[in-house]
């Protein structure tokens, strides 16, 4: 292998695993506090990915997930995106986040007609 392809090799990788760091350093609205409800959006991402475009490019991922899944989420990730304001965790106590995640995910079962 020669030496400029290995150097390229080399780049490429790097700039991958960067963007992987950044991602993860992205503050998010909903962060991890609805576990149930993501499990559903890894596994139906071709369904959902299109309509991401949607909404602002400058929000992450989950939380534009989290607004296509359950739109009144809406106003709440515009002010934490535009004003700083709370997240999810930040502002619902920890029983209501589960009660939220267990509905959605019920709701989107009986809604596609099984299990996911």
């Amino acid at each position: 292998m020669n030496n400029d392809f290995k150097l390229n090799l080399g780049l490429n990788q790097n700039i991958v695993q960067q963007q992987n760091v950044k991602h993860e350093q992205i503050q998010k609205f909903s962060n991890v506090s609805i576990p149930e409800t993501f499990k559903i959006l890894n596994k139906k991402i071709d369904i959902y990915f299109p309509y991401t475009k949607l909404l602002p490019e400058d929000w992450a991922y989950e939380d534009k997930m989290l607004v296509l899944l359950i739109p009144k989420f809406r106003l709440e990730v515009t002010i934490f995106y535009e004003k700083n304001g709370p997240s999810m965790r930040e502002k619902y106590n920890s029983k209501f986040l589960e009660y939220v995640d267990k509905n959605v995910y019920m709701n989107y079962q009986n809604l596609i007609g099984g299990s996911v």
